[in-house]
């Protein structure tokens, strides 16, 4: 057994781990008396510990991520811009459209531009167009007939840095202060590339005056039923002529045109004006009566321009306009005139017949008019100045006049409010040969009305208003129709006089004439009985003579007969007479109706000639026995 000092302690634990009685392990603590120290004072606090925060070193592996990336931000910034700047691809940012130009230009002006294209990329480029376009209207400033529409030029290659110069000369139209836009482009390629490139810039050029200039003058207040008169100036202020200048009228509902000037389209809206040269100007006149309700206001437009066509009847360009206004107001003294029965505004009479007017005039004011005078001033080539008569009326000779005042009808010396009145005259037109050489077969009858009111304050007014009226004298359409025998186209048959149960032919001659004025759609319509029969023989061989067997109707259609026209047609009828007929004549053919249209009056045309029987007067070789049935 070894000693115990020399026992290991994994030995020693085993035996205490099998001992009968084991061993204390813990010793008793002895206590032992201590004094502790005690302070008699503050003492002075020790001084802060200083704590360490210096950072974490960055791990090796971020650092080079970091750097990795910064590395391909500046590659790839040089690299766009080494794309951009430095290498051979272009922009379109790069090419200019330079013009060196007026900005404002007179109209009809020739305006010079001188283009500039610039090339500012690295490379060159073949510009294979520079193309210019123009607005409407627009005229080569070498040939002033010539629209001019677009323009190209071939420009070649610009190097880089390069430029390119074109000028070009144009006369621009348009109204005063219109702006207009000439859009410029150009198409170019560069070397090794497919691809074609566009580039577009407008130039605007604002025009300061117009070519023409319209100008309306007229009166301001009308009353309803008045005539009007627009006193209308065109005047071109271009220093080069334009050509096909017209004007263009809109009129206002209640309007209507009766004469004018000048010749004029689309029922006095429409006025050709032909060519202006620079600073010509041309004036005409527009008359119409205007109807409307008291305080209305009635607006018209005009616009002068050019037109492509002047018998197209409407403006291409538009460059210069004029409104008129014109207020409708209650007349002080209603007038009315009526020309043989026709109350209208354009009565038609006949050539050479004496026909019988009136003028009324009814006060409309709510005070008394004092010293009223009418006057109805008769003019006209048409006019027979032997056939005027005053009536009750004064005539003055001298200007044509017939008079109505306080001298010749006492009403007239003070119209208390309400109070009506009534002139009488007549007068006739020349007969149909004397109008044979006019231009205008009319007569134009201007009713003046003027007088004085005590107005609201005491003090007397002048009153005054005019109505117009023109009246158109109606062509002398005739009609004749006649049976013969031994005359005419047709060689006729049969007994003559006719016997009973024996057809006998006649021929049917009609004359279509006519005096002053055109007629149009002229035709004479008439029937045969049923004992008459139509042979089928006629003349003029154009067809124009019609018969219908159903209705047993002849046509003429004469058509179109011009002032102092004739027209002539004839045909024949079989006259088969029953006993019942003996010592009877016969009617061959029913009246006539003939109609038809005056072109000039656009009044219809009608007449009626009398029926026709075997009594043929007007055949040279008729005998009163020859007239009735044998």
């Amino acid at each position: 057994m070894p000693p115990e000092e020399d026992k290991g302690a994994l030995e020693r634990m085993r035996e205490g781990l099998y001992a009968s009685k084991a061993a204390p392990s813990v010793t008793p603590d002895t206590l032992i008396p201590a004094s502790a120290p005690v302070a008699r004072g503050w003492d002075q606090a020790p001084a802060p510990t200083l704590i360490d925060r210096t950072k974490p070193r960055m791990p090796l592996a971020v650092k080079f991520f970091i750097g990795a990336l910064l590395f391909f931000l500046v590659a790839g910034s040089l690299t766009a811009a080494y794309l951009i700047w430095g290498s051979g691809s272009i922009s379109d940012e790069h090419v200019d459209i330079l013009v060196d130009g007026p900005t404002t230009s007179a109209s009809g002006e020739t305006v010079t531009l001188l283009i500039t294209v610039q090339n500012r990329n690295p490379v060159a480029i073949d510009v294979s167009n520079l193309g210019i376009d123009y607005p409407p209207g627009t005229r080569d400033a070498d040939d002033p007939d010539k629209e001019l529409t677009h323009q190209n030029f071939d420009v070649g290659t610009i190097e880089a840095g390069g430029g390119f110069t074109q000028t070009v000369r144009a006369t621009l139209f348009g109204s005063e202060n219109q702006k207009l836009s000439i859009p410029m482009r150009v198409e170019y390629e560069t070397e090794n590339s497919n691809a074609t490139f566009q580039k577009s810039e407008p130039f605007d050029i604002t025009i300061t005056t117009s070519p023409l200039s319209v100008n309306a003058t007229s009166i301001k207040e009308t009353s309803s039923g008045q005539s009007v008169t627009f006193s209308l100036a065109v005047r071109a202020n271009s220093t080069e002529p334009i050509e096909n200048v017209a004007l263009s009228a809109q009129y206002p509902y209640g309007f209507t045109v009766t004469n004018t000037s000048i010749q004029s389209r689309n029922s006095g809206t429409f006025f050709s004006l032909g060519t202006l040269e620079a600073g010509e100007e041309k004036r005409f006149t527009v008359t119409g009566t205007l109807a409307g309700v008291n305080d209305d206001t009635r607006v018209f437009n005009w616009s002068a321009g050019t037109s492509k066509d002047a018998e197209s009847g409407k403006l291409d360009l538009a460059y210069a306009s004029a409104v008129s206004e014109i207020g409708i107001t209650r007349p002080f003294i209603e007038v009315a005139l009526t020309v043989d029965g026709d109350t209208s505004a354009k009565p038609v009479i006949e050539a050479g017949k004496r026909v019988g007017a009136q003028v009324n005039w009814k006060n409309t004011l709510p005070t008394s008019i004092l010293d009223a005078k009418i006057s109805v001033k008769l003019s006209g080539a048409a006019l027979d100045p032997y056939e005027v008569s005053s009536g009750d009326g004064f005539f003055q000779s001298g200007d044509m006049t017939i008079l109505f005042d306080r001298d010749t009808s006492r009403g007239l010396r003070e119209l208390a409010p309400g109070d009506t009145g009534v002139g009488q005259f007549s007068f006739a037109s020349l007969d149909g040969d004397a109008l044979a050489n006019l231009s205008k077969q009319e007569i134009t009858l201007v009713v003046s009305v003027a007088g004085r009111r005590l107005s609201e304050s005491g003090v007397s007014e002048s009153l005054s208003s005019i109505l117009t009226r023109t009246v158109k004298v109606a062509t002398g359409f005739t009609f004749d129709s006649r049976a013969v025998r031994t005359q005419g186209p047709f060689e006729n048959q049969g007994p003559w006089p006719p016997t009973v149960g024996v057809p006998t032919t006649y021929t049917i001659q009609l004359t279509a004439e006519n005096t002053v004025n055109e007629v149009a759609g002229a035709s004479a319509t008439m029937t045969i009985p049923s004992y008459v029969t139509y042979t089928g023989l006629a003349t003029p061989a154009d067809g124009s003579v019609v018969y219908n067997e159903a209705s047993r109707t002849i046509t003429w259609n004469i058509g179109s007969l011009p002032a102092h026209g004739k027209k002539d047609a004839a045909f024949q009828v079989s006259l088969t007479p029953s006993i019942s007929q003996q010592g009877d004549s016969p009617t061959l053919i029913s009246a006539q109706k003939v109609t038809g249209t005056d072109r000039f009056t656009q009044a219809p045309v009608g007449l009626t000639a009398p029926a026709i029987d075997i009594r043929t007067h007007r055949d040279p070789a008729y005998q009163s026995s020859f007239g009735q049935v044998q």
